[in-house]
């Protein structure tokens, strides 16, 4: 299971978890295999209708698997998304020569929570 920490931008950013980077804004980092970069930062902004994911990453299960487990961690699920219709990044794009990305969704909390 995935846990919530605080940033600590001295630390190794590629390391799976939660970050709370400040009130309400949360980085999560996803493997991108094979790539130099060895990880995408995906930030969670948590505001009043939900959780704004930006730059969900690249759609490998690997990655799918270590969101859904963080977007839990911030009591919500990847069941629920929904496109963000003021986003201009509403559908799944295509990286060049590469795998799709997911897109830049909103998550409404878990019901119950």
């Amino acid at each position: 299971m995935i846990r919530l920490h605080h940033d600590d931008p001295t630390a190794d950013w590629t390391v799976s978890g939660v970050y709370e980077v400040d009130a309400g804004l949360y980085r999560i980092p996803l493997p991108l295999p094979h790539d130099h970069l060895k990880a995408v930062n995906v930030y969670a902004v948590r505001g009043g209708d939900g959780l704004v994911l930006v730059d969900s990453g690249w759609a490998l299960a690997q990655a799918r698997d270590l969101l859904e487990q963080a977007v839990k961690t911030l009591d919500c699920s990847l069941e629920e998304i929904r496109p963000r219709s003021a986003c201009s990044a509403v559908a799944p794009r295509k990286l060049p020569a590469r795998r799709p990305a997911l897109s830049t969704v909103l998550l409404r909390p878990a019901p119950g929570r």
